[in-house]
């Protein structure tokens, strides 16, 4: 049986090896299939030739015969792969169509969720899922992937006739789901620096991107947080971007922003590969977030967390609703500002 990883992003990779060790999976038998650049020290990887966002390589079209090619371009993929073995697959979701195709091929087995931050904390109810499509869309799309797929695909399929069971690293993790696997935390809370002054970190994601936030609101939000960090001399600042952020929508204007305050702050880019989950347990740092999964992380080692979410929902008031369908228990771990 070979075990298949999807891995796009730190706390997938983190969560993936802690299950191959602690389930003592045959490491000959694991593949972490690494996608959106994401990195990993574990043996057994390769590059996901696929991905859903923002280029979905399955995309539906009114040329069938195009996603047919496609279709047997992984399956053979898949085969070569696993060398047509049985293979389990591990997912961090299920809202996009290659998951559907990789499930569906005949050797998958059963697939797992694996834990990758905020969303494997809410409840089905609570996650943005799509509306029914036209009759006319879902025949496209049965023709297009010959029944393999959905046209309307949630970020957990709870009724998919393959779903196992899901890891998470807390009882909190995957509310929905009756059957689910505990692992242990693979950090162990041990301070590295004692300096009684913790190290500040603001950590960005692709609201902009994803249409979550206005430019002008975001950028308005971290100047005023800015000018409350001056006020508390707060000199230092490292900035974690998100992987999906681009550079010409908000990462260039962000740096624009920084150098309006480069006087009264040093801000300094961490590595697009920083693991935040694992620096949260060996080090004191007090967290700046809008909304993040790094709250829950960071909370359990010991550490501060700050959100300027309500700070922002204050000038937009559809942003309100991003706070409301929070986990509730990050309400009493997270100090708004």
């Amino acid at each position: 049986m070979k075990h298949l990883f999807l891995v796009h992003s730190n706390i997938t990779d983190i969560v993936a090896q802690q299950i191959v060790k602690q389930y003592e999976l045959p490491v000959e038998d694991v593949i972490f299939l690494l996608a959106r650049n994401q990195h990993s020290n574990f043996k057994n990887k390769i590059k996901f030739p696929y991905s859903h966002f923002p280029i979905d390589s399955f995309k539906v079209s009114f040329f069938f015969w195009k996603n047919w090619r496609k279709l047997k371009n992984i399956d053979n993929w898949i085969n070569e792969l696993t060398a047509k073995q049985a293979f389990h697959f591990y997912t961090p979701q299920s809202g996009m169509n290659v998951f559907y195709l990789i499930t569906s091929h005949p050797l998958c087995k059963g697939f797992s969720y694996i834990e990758e931050g905020l969303a494997s904390y809410k409840r089905f109810k609570q996650i943005k899922n799509p509306k029914a499509n036209s009759k006319l869309r879902d025949l496209l799309y049965y023709i297009n992937f010959k029944g393999r797929s959905k046209s309307v695909k949630h970020f957990f399929d709870l009724d998919h006739p393959k779903l196992l069971d899901s890891y998470g690293l807390s009882e909190l993790s995957f509310p929905d789901l009756k059957k689910k696997q505990i692992i242990e935390k693979p950090f162990k809370n041990n301070k590295l620096n004692t300096k009684a002054e913790a190290e500040n970190i603001l950590i960005l994601g692709p609201y902009i991107e994803f249409g979550e936030i206005k430019k002008e609101i975001l950028l308005e939000a971290l100047g005023e947080l800015f000018d409350w960090m001056f006020q508390i001399k707060i000199d230092a600042l490292n900035i974690k971007f998100h992987p999906a952020q681009d550079e010409s929508i908000s990462i260039n204007p962000i740096l624009d922003l920084f150098s309006s305050y480069k006087n009264k702050i040093n801000f300094n880019i961490l590595e697009d590969h920083f693991i935040l989950e694992k620096y949260a347990f060996e080090n004191k740092v007090d967290f700046y977030i809008v909304i993040s999964s790094l709250a829950i992380y960071a909370n359990v080692s010991g550490n501060k967390v700050y959100s300027i979410a309500e700070r922002i929902a204050s000038k937009q008031s559809n942003y309100q609703k991003h706070i409301d369908s929070m986990p509730f228990f990050l309400h009493d771990i997270i100090e708004f500002i």
